[in-house]
């Protein structure tokens, strides 16, 4: 079977990825954070909300609510799979 380089974007988004799970795991939101394009505003919708995280202070909110609220909190990417957008 023919050995595939990796893609380097693939490798990037695989490396933010557990990035954000080792973050969740570790209640670090603060690392979490940093994984986010601080230069717009976030859009996050929690599986156990209603309400949408639509402005930073929203968000820094839930995740204080989270952090407080919960003993450990995980989060796990599975099956990720990439589709090229454009031919080039």
């Amino acid at each position: 079977m023919p050995q595939t380089t990796p893609d380097p974007d693939e490798q990037a988004i695989d490396a933010l990825l557990r990035a954000a799970e080792r973050a969740w795991a570790a209640s670090d939101f603060a690392a979490l954070k940093e994984l986010w394009d601080s230069s717009t505003p976030p859009l996050y919708l929690a599986e156990e909300s209603r309400e949408v995280c639509a402005t930073w202070p929203q968000l820094d909110d839930y995740w204080a609510a989270t952090n407080s609220a919960a003993r450990a909190v995980s989060m796990r990417i599975s099956d990720v799979v990439y589709r090229p957008l454009t031919s080039d």
